[in-house]
């Protein structure tokens, strides 16, 4: 009885200390005492300048500069960056589906109902990655790790965090060559959501144009319209290095334009758009060294 006693007591020993160091492990990193997701509820306050501006309520004594919120992210660096995932994958309560509803329904106005509203977790968490920038060599590679072995087993998990991540990436803008063969194989992925995440990665590259522009330009006839929208983009920031392009983008530019004046849809107008712009951008290099 004794020995059963201390085996079990034994047994719990190790399970106690097991979880323990399974928190530790898992423990939500933080900076001057303030824990990640007590720095991203900032954000919605800190009136970032690529975000909305705060509520007009709320005290000037109590904001945050989204300066100081962007250092406590970089400092916690790749710590924070599995459960910066998660709140990307956050799901919306059902209180605030409710409130944007009735919001909705009965033209609630207000700046104070406004800021709750603004109160966007997955918002937050872009932010963060945008913070995360002057870190990249340290966070892509993590994130390439995590993307080839995201954990768990059931295929929509997987596909998940593989699409959060390319999100992460597009967020952090020019992240460097070392993605581009991740980007390049995804962008024949049968997937319509990873394939587009990956065209839109793809378009804020800026190295290897020998690469990047023909994949661009395969994107152009790609089944999907957001596919070649993103691909569009993409070429023309790529400006004289998309020279290969333009009769492609000509192509697409005149039958956009017929399909729109015979009314077509606001997706074929944004294409008509876009691929006006791209041809302007690839060709204003042209035009400026002929002036001069």
């Amino acid at each position: 009885m004794k020995r059963s006693l201390i085996w079990m007591g034994l047994t719990l020993l190790c399970a106690a200390l097991g979880w323990l160091t399974w928190q530790h492990a898992h423990a939500e990193p933080s900076y001057q005492g303030r824990s990640l997701s007590a720095w991203l509820a900032e954000y919605p306050s800190a009136g970032w300048e690529g975000g909305i501006p705060p509520a007009d309520d709320i005290p000037r004594m109590f904001i945050i500069p989204h300066e100081i919120i962007d250092e406590a992210i970089r400092q916690m660096g790749t710590n924070a960056v599995p459960f910066l995932l998660d709140e990307i994958d956050a799901k919306e309560p059902l209180w605030r589906s409710t409130f944007r509803y009735l919001r909705w329904r009965f033209n609630i106005k207000g700046s104070v109902l406004q800021g709750l509203y603004r109160m966007d977790r997955t918002q937050n968490a872009i932010l963060a990655f945008h913070a995360l920038r002057p870190r990249a060599q340290e966070v892509v590679p993590l994130l390439l790790q995590m993307y080839e072995h995201p954990g768990g087993t059931a295929a929509t998990a997987t596909l998940n965090r593989r699409l959060h991540i390319l999100i992460a990436f597009r967020c952090m803008g020019r992240v460097g060559r070392e993605v581009v063969p991740l980007l390049l194989r995804e962008a024949n992925s049968t997937n319509n959501i990873i394939r587009r995440q990956s065209y839109s990665v793809m378009s804020d590259c800026d190295s290897q144009p020998d690469i990047i522009v023909p994949a661009l330009i395969r994107g152009l006839r790609d089944p999907d319209i957001q596919v070649r929208q993103c691909a569009i983009t993409g070429l023309g920031g790529f400006g004289q290095d998309a020279k290969a392009a333009i009769p492609e983008l000509e192509a697409i530019l005149a039958e956009a334009t017929q399909q729109v004046e015979a009314k077509g849809s606001e997706d074929t107008r944004m294409l008509q758009a876009c691929a006006a712009d791209a041809l302007r951008e690839i060709k204003a290099v042209d035009v400026a060294g002929w002036d001069d």
